[in-house]
């Protein structure tokens, strides 16, 4: 199972090159607000196998999702700007299929 190394500073490519750890599949993000009114941008990438040690020591967390059975997904293409375009697409697209949505948060 493919696992996602969560964003903690811009140089998160460099440092898993650093530990020899390859990046081998896409990159995702989500937002999500903060107890403090603000919004926290999460970004990750994949990776098969965590670097020995403590990740955390090299500036970035491993994170293994669970498996699931199917996802309402979208890829944007074009700046984070014009994102919320394409999230509000899926939304509306769920909305017409009157598909429940269930979160694990």
């Amino acid at each position: 199972m493919a696992q996602l190394v969560e964003l903690q500073d811009p140089e998160l490519t460099a440092r898993l090159e650093t530990a020899g750890v390859p990046i081998t599949g896409p990159s995702t993000a989500w937002c999500s607000d903060t107890d403090e009114g603000s919004v926290l941008v999460h970004g990750t990438l994949t990776i098969e196998e965590p670097p020995g040690g403590d990740p955390a020591s090299l500036g970035f967390d491993v994170v293994e999702l669970p498996a699931i059975e199917r996802a309402a997904t979208a890829v944007h293409r074009g700046t984070f700007d014009d994102a919320e375009g394409t999230s509000q697409a899926l939304l509306t697209w769920i909305v017409e299929l009157q598909q429940p949505i269930e979160t694990n948060a």
